[in-house]
This record gives C-alpha cells, sequence and structure tokens, in this order.
C-alpha cells in the first residue's frame, strides 16, 4: 500500500507557500488511509458481542466468512444469538431480530461456519454464548446500526430526546451550521446534469498555453454552484474555467433526507490540436 499511497498523494495539487510574498517549498506530514467500502446490496458483520464474566475468558474470533453474493437493495439487519462450544465451534444459532429476511438461511450457514477460540475458566475451556449483528445497507444506515450495537447492544439507535421547554422564557441565540457533504470528483459527476464547456481564451491560444485547471467548488442546495476556489493551473485559463464551472448544474446532493451543501473539485483540460 505504500506504492498507492505515495501515487494518490503525487496526483494532489495544492496552493504553492508563499513566505513574504515569494512562493517556497514547504515539507510537512500526511497520510492516507485505506478502507473497503461497504456495497449497498452485500451483507456486512458488525461486532460480535460476549458478555463478560468474572474469571472466564472470552472468545475470540479466529476465522469467519459473510456472504459475498449480491441481494435484493435496501437497508436490512439480522441480529443472532449463537454459543461457541469448549471447541471453538458455533452451535445453537438463533435469530433474534430479522427472522423475515430472504438471506436468514444463508446468514445462518455463515455464522456456522466461523471459528472461535473457545472461552476459558480456571478449569479449562467452557462454551460462551453471544451476538453478533449482520447488516446490508448505505453507509450511514450500516454507521448508525454498528455504533448503537456496539454502544449499547440494540441494533436500534436511540431516538433524540426531546428538548425540555425552560421553566421561564429567556434569551436565546441560536447559530446554525449547515451540513456539508464532501463528494469525490467521480461521485460528483453523477450528479451533474448541465455542463458548459469552457471557452479557450484566445490570448491562450495564441500562446500554445494548455494544462488542467482544478477548480474546489461549493455546489448549493438547489444544484447551483455557490461559491468556487482556484486549486491549480495556468493563469491565463483560469478565469475561463471559473465562467464556465459557475454555469454547471447539478442535481441536488440529498444526505439523510435533506438537500445539503456539497464541496468536491473539479478538472478542466484545456488542449490545443498538435
Amino acid at each position: 500500500m505504500d506504492e498507492l499511497a505515495v501515487d494518490c498523494l503525487r496526483k494532489s495539487r495544492f496552493k504553492p507557500g508563499e513566505k513574504d510574498g515569494t512562493p517556497v517549498d514547504v515539507e510537512f506530514l500526511t497520510g492516507r488511509d485505506f478502507g473497503m467500502r461497504p456495497q449497498p446490496r452485500l451483507w456486512g458483520a458488525g461486532p460480535v458481542v460476549f458478555p463478560t464474566v468474572e474469571g472466564v475468558t472470552t472468545p475470540i474470533l479466529k476465522s469467519g466468512a459473510v456472504p459475498t453474493s449480491e441481494r435484493e437493495p435496501g437497508d436490512e439487519v439480522v441480529l443472532f444469538e449463537f454459543t461457541v462450544d469448549p471447541k471453538g465451534q458455533v452451535r445453537d444459532i438463533r435469530a433474534l431480530e430479522g427472522r423475515e429476511s430472504a438471506s436468514l438461511s444463508v446468514l445462518a450457514k455463515s455464522l456456522s461456519s466461523w471459528k472461535f477460540t473457545p472461552a476459558s475458566s480456571a478449569s479449562g475451556p467452557v462454551a460462551a454464548t453471544g451476538k453478533v449483528v449482520f447488516i446490508k445497507g448505505e453507509d450511514y444506515f450500516r454507521y448508525r446500526v454498528y455504533t448503537s450495537f456496539r454502544n449499547s447492544g440494540s441494533v436500534h439507535p436511540p431516538e433524540p430526546k426531546p428538548a425540555v421547554a425552560p421553566a421561564a422564557p429567556r434569551s436565546v441565540v441560536t447559530v446554525t451550521v449547515p451540513l456539508r457533504v464532501n463528494l469525490e470528483p467521480e461521485e460528483a459527476t453523477r450528479y451533474l446534469v448541465d455542463r458548459v464547456a469552457p471557452v479557450y481564451p484566445e490570448a491562450a491560444k495564441v500562446a500554445r498555453i494548455q494544462g488542467t485547471v482544478s477548480l474546489s467548488i461549493t455546489i448549493d442546495t438547489d444544484g447551483s454552484v455557490k461559491s468556487i476556489e482556484e486549486i491549480s493551473g495556468p493563469r491565463e485559463l483560469i478565469a475561463a474555467a471559473t465562467e464556465a464551472v459557475r454555469q454547471w448544474r447539478y442535481k441536488p446532493v440529498v444526505f439523510q433526507g435533506q438537500a445539503r451543501e456539497a464541496t468536491t473539485v473539479v478538472d478542466l483540460v484545456f488542449e490545443l490540436p498538435n
């Protein structure tokens, strides 16, 4: 992954550092995270939870598979209770929630093949009962179920408590901070519905100036381009790129049921014929 991280960083663009008005080299530390993005049609396994018993170590998962074939789209949760016997085998699988799922038997079969280091006490290996949740759906749904189960043992995220009215009227200042979604450039193109091509500046043509202009943009809740910031590119081409992108229109970006502002990066390539 080192080579992938280096390659990713090489493709990044920055505004140059400056000191006393002069561009300078800047050295800094950075990192790149790697993760597997869940697919809405695939099942994933959430935490495995065992109750804590004094003097008994909990089982440790050694190997286990999750069904990888695609299923019907939609959010689903199946919660199993099961027993790990003294040999580390999974026994007595019981569905506590999600019994109506069409994938119930497939998930139970996968769980039955899991292998554990068994629980143990002073007298040796013992049986232990635990729970595991399987989740299918969009990223935010998976996150809410996963964290709820990890923190409380329930697959149902707690409902927000209603605000309690103060006993006496008082002056309150409310500051609303809009939630902004950050879209990868490839993802943002799926929302783009009207793309205006930039007009190649005549002066740049005569001077044979070519290159890629990168802009950071904010998409408003109605799909219009709210703001544009220059990232990099030939100075002679930036104005033309900005003028074109200002006319672009996107489908509103909906998150948690509401249209949100979204940020992304767009690259416009200016290339002259040979």
